[in-house]
């Protein structure tokens, strides 16, 4: 009668558990799928952190590279447009010096190879244009519209793939293996992957904004793939993370992979983009071994529902259908508890153990650090009490800077120690009477060095007959360092004085003694009472980032006071000051007080004689101007240095003091700002970043609101590195940064090029001030319009165009004994020397004549000779095409060398006269009669002589196209039947038509004669 009882309550329990289970596999599921999402978003958290990484060192390592190339594009564009190749590996080298990874850096003028840095093996590449190649047209021009940098690449440069910056298409290429000759005419290229930047180079005309005038060609710098990745981390084979970048040439997203798996793209990588001056990259990342599908305790999950879920469901059914089973499930259950609670246990004692494994490894390396601190203390001070002899004052007030950061480290090293033994309760005290007023004076003495220049006092008012106090003395003295320098950290000026006074204490009979360090500084906000007791904790992040510190010293003083049961205690109100007292018991016993109190007084005296014969220089630290001493005894070169540490202006004292530099001193922003107003204005300012009240940022936007950069080179002086911090500081305004520790070579080096370029700069105009003196007497020299009219048998008409650099163009007519000699030449280069060997050369050509001189061989080595003779005492390699024309009875005699002569008859016949075999550069050997030949031209009505320079037919258009002469030749042709003014008219206009909005890069002459 009870199987069908029995059967039913079965079949509840059975369902009841049933349900139980799906219960709890649900909740699994949602667990599992919550997990899943975490672990998913942490993985990618990771990946994301590593290509961070990856991406900002990439940046850095191409920045870096791209910015050397703009010291060669400011100095073409403001200084030296025309630089020879000597200049340029001087300036390439410097720059290539800077980085590692620089395969080569090309000048292309006029958008062609005009120098290459290194020339060896690459001089093939002289003269050639990358116009020519579609891909590198492109480039350039978008280069030269957007007037910035743009990045090409990757390159592939092994063995005969075609690099247009490094060697011309027609060029052989071969790579250098043990078998090559060395006497092979090639183009070698080193092999490898690269990458292209190019930087358009707009010339700066006078006194006009930097960088606004025409546009004179390119800047390029190759730098090596594997450098940029390896600098990177791409090419760490140990990463647990697999990277591809895509987008060569900038291109982005839409670019082809040139770094890693194409794969990797398709398998939801994390991404990230990498800025280039014309675009970008897009850098992906995912694990080596992809993304899992789960997560580590996914199948232990699992596992474990299922298992929970089983267990449940027959618990349920248990206690549904057999209410007696239920005691031994509970205590299955209780066991199961209790062996997870002890695995908890072991767990958390393996936790205790690596933590206590920390703080042994942190307290057994402060330990070590003990060892050498104790020797550079210990050595410093021995050389200051003379064991190596007398030392000079600066010397001893060098060797006090280094007792003192000693000594700085030293009680860094010392905190640390004592922070690991207070966490487990393992500092020993020797507790003992201990006189209050001579340890403070002690205190008070070994701190002064850390006022520095502020005008604070530090005031002992304890009084000498105060009671002992029991406590340990050297943790006491401890004790008063922290407190005491952290009061003088903090107040800039006033005072900071120790007082102490008896206190009863309620719950014991013992006496106290109560001691007060108060100060007049910046003050701690009541909210931040107990907090700045903690372990590594300040008042805020920003008290930190001004005054620095590792938050230690007052918990660590917090311990000592009260494991000598006494008690700590501040009260502060901002900006008027802090007051921070701790008790310690008064001292019942006092036997061996006195022999005690001798020693320490004994002690205390000699170690304070110790650091007052040690002290800083006076003279040093209130003289805010020093100048070096000088073989020549000038120092006309101002370096303003600005750093709130003692030290490192002492530092950089040393390092500069045996070079040319007048050096001036400030403490803080607000100080260097002050003294620039009354008008000092330095050559350099070294200038420290983090400052406090005002930092180094700051204080260069406020020196930019009056000097430029090119005015006022400002070199930033900062422990941090990463990019960011350094694209903030040269956002601000300053020309360049250096990291912490400085390296004094490095130092001066970077300062020499700021002042240099700014000195350049200021040159530059000085020069161009004289450029305009020259043209003026360019044109003060040419032929007038009534000499030319006077000529009676001639149709004259002549056109000079400088250009916006003096050239060389010579041109003149003279009419003597009826005869004329016409004159036209041209001065290699441009500058001032080309315009005054064109002066010598008119003056001499008109003494000739008048010396009657009419041999035209003997006319033109007289000539050479007196040109020579002064090139030489110029010390210049300039030289000048010459050719001169005697015309008398309708017959010219042409001798000299110069551009062809262009001859058209009355009839429109061309014919084209060269003058290489008639004569020798002028100025280029001191002896050319044997070079010298005439040549007779017999002349008909209306036939045309046309004589020019090479700026005519080497004028370009915006394409970089030259004029030519067969264009030249086809005007006059089209015109010869006009007149000699308007056939002049002809060719100027159809030039400048041809030329456009294009810069004249030389000067532009034209002469054209027809017989009447």
């Amino acid at each position: 009668m009870f199987k069908p009882s029995l059967r039913l309550n079965n079949t509840k329990a059975a369902f009841a558990a049933f349900l139980t289970g799906i219960a709890i596999l649900a909740t699994v599921g949602w667990v599992e799928h919550a997990e899943r999402e975490r672990f998913e978003q942490q993985s990618r958290a990771k990946v994301l952190a590593r290509l961070s990484t990856v991406r900002a060192n990439l940046e850095k390592a191409l920045n870096q590279r791209l910015f050397l190339s703009r010291g060669l594009v400011a100095y073409v564009s403001t200084v030296n447009p025309d630089l020879d190749q000597e200049t340029f590996e001087r300036l390439t080298q410097v720059i290539v010096a800077q980085q590692s990874g620089i395969r080569s850096i090309v000048l292309y003028k006029d958008n062609t190879v005009s120098h290459i840095y290194p020339l060896v093996g690459n001089d093939a590449a002289l003269g050639f244009s990358p116009m020519s190649i579609p891909e590198e047209r492109e480039a350039i021009e978008r280069a030269v519209q957007n007037r910035q940098t743009v990045v090409a690449g990757p390159v592939n440069i092994v063995g005969l793939t075609q690099i247009s910056d490094v060697c011309p298409a027609d060029a052989p290429r071969l790579q250098m293996t043990p078998d090559s000759t060395q006497n092979q005419q090639s183009c070698l290229v080193e092999g490898g992957i690269a990458f292209i930047g190019r930087t358009p180079i707009f010339l700066t005309p006078p006194n006009e904004v930097p960088e606004s005038g025409a546009y004179w060609g390119l800047a390029g710098i190759i730098i090596d793939q594997n450098t940029l990745f390896k600098e990177a981390g791409l090419l760490d084979k140990n990463t647990d993370v697999k990277y591809a970048i895509r987008g060569k040439d900038g291109l982005g997203a839409d670019g082809e992979v040139f770094f890693g798996e194409s794969q990797i793209f398709q398998q939801n990588p994390v991404l990230s983009s990498i800025t280039l001056p014309n675009g970008s990259w897009q850098l992906a990342a995912i694990p080596q071994t992809g993304w899992l599908d789960g997560f580590p305790l996914l199948v232990w999950l699992r596992l474990g529902g299922s298992v929970t879920a089983v267990l449940a469901g027959g618990l349920v059914f248990v206690l549904v259908s057999a209410p007696a089973r239920l005691k031994k499930a509970v205590e299955r259950a209780t066991i199961a508890l209790r062996e997870r609670e002890e695995d908890l246990e072991r767990a958390n004692t393996d936790l205790k153990h690596l933590d206590q494994l920390k703080d042994e490894f942190l307290a057994n390396t402060s330990h070590e650090l003990r060892t050498p601190l104790n020797g550079i203390i210990g050595i410093a001070e021995s050389l200051i009490d003379g064991a190596t002899g007398q030392l000079s004052d600066l010397t001893q007030s060098n060797l006090a800077m280094i007792v003192s950061s000693g000594r700085r480290l030293s009680s860094l090293v010392n905190d640390v120690l004592d922070f690991s033994k207070i966490r487990y309760s393992n500092i020993d005290l020797q507790l003992k009477p201990v006189d209050l007023y001579t340890i403070t004076d002690l205190v008070i003495t070994l701190s002064q060095p850390l006022v520095g220049k502020k005008n604070l006092q530090l005031i002992n008012s304890i009084n000498p007959e105060s009671p002992a106090v029991q406590a340990d003395e050297n943790r006491l003295q401890q004790i008063l360092h922290n407190l005491v320098g952290n009061a003088i950290k903090f107040t800039a000026a006033g005072q900071v004085e120790i007082l102490a006074k008896k206190v009863d204490n309620l719950e014991s009979d013992q006496e106290f003694l109560k001691i007060v360090i108060a100060d007049t500084g910046i003050g701690i906000s009541e909210d931040k009472f107990e907090q700045i007791f903690e372990s590594f904790e300040q008042a805020s992040g920003t008290t930190a980032r001004e005054y620095g510190g590792t938050g230690l010293g007052l918990a660590i003083t917090k311990q000592l006071v009260e494991l000598q049961g006494g008690k700590i205690e501040v009260f502060s109100r901002l900006g008027e000051g802090s007051q921070f007292s701790f008790t310690l018991p008064i001292a019942t016993e006092n036997v061996g007080l006195q022999a005690a109190k001798k020693s320490l007084i004994s002690l205390f005296e000699l170690r304070k004689e110790k650091i007052l014969n040690s002290q800083l220089n006076p003279e040093l630290k209130s003289e805010p101007v020093i100048s070096s001493n000088t073989e020549n005894g000038k120092n006309d070169i101002l370096v303003f240095i600005v750093d709130d540490e003692p030290i490192n202006l002492q530092v950089l004292m040393n390092m500069l003091s045996l070079h040319d530099y007048t050096i001036t001193q400030a403490s803080d922003g607000e100080e260097a700002l002050a003294i620039l107003e009354t008008g000092y204005k330095p050559d350099i300012i070294l200038l420290d970043v983090m400052m406090p009240k005002m930092t180094g940022y700051e204080v260069t936007q406020k020196i930019r609101e009056r000097f430029t950069t090119t005015e006022l080179p400002i070199l930033l002086l900062t422990a941090k590195t990463q990019v960011q911090d350094i694209v903030t500081g040269l956002g601000f305004g300053a020309n360049d940064y250096l990291n912490k520790p400085i390296a004094k070579d490095e130092l001066l080096a970077r300062m020499k090029t700021q002042i240099n370029m700014c000195r350049l700069r200021a040159e530059n105009i000085r020069l161009s001030a004289e450029v305009e003196v020259i043209k003026k007497l360019q044109k003060m020299v040419l032929p007038k319009d009534v000499e030319l009219e006077s000529i009676q048998d001639l149709e004259i008409a002549s056109f000079i165009q400088p250009a916006d650099e003096v050239g060389g163009d010579y041109y003149d007519v003279l009419q003597y004994d009826n005869q004329v000699k016409i004159g036209i030449g041209d001065v290699t280069g441009h500058g001032l020397e080309s315009g005054l060997l064109m002066i010598m050369a008119q003056t001499a050509v008109r003494t000739l004549i008048e010396s009657l001189e009419t041999d035209p061989i003997k006319f033109m080595d007289i000539l050479n000779r007196t040109l020579y003779g002064n090139i030489q005492r110029m010390n210049s390699s300039k030289n000048m095409t010459l050719a001169l024309l005697d015309y008398a009875d309708k017959s010219i005699k042409l001798s000299g060398q110069h551009e062809e002569v262009i001859l058209v008859r009355a009839d429109g016949e061309v014919e084209r006269i060269d003058t290489v075999d008639l004569g020798f550069p002028i100025g280029l050997d001191g002896e050319i009669a044997e070079f010298v030949a005439q040549q007779t031209i017999p002349l008909s009505s209306g036939d045309v002589v046309v004589l020019y320079t090479d700026g005519i037919t080497e004028a370009e258009n915006l394409e970089g196209d030259q004029y030519g002469l067969e264009r030249l030749c086809e005007i006059i042709v089209k015109n010869h039947r006009q007149s000699a003014e308007k056939i002049k008219q002809a060719i100027v206009e159809e030039v400048w038509r041809y030329i456009g909005q294009q810069k004249v890069f030389d000067d532009m002459t034209v002469v054209v004669i027809k017989q009447k």
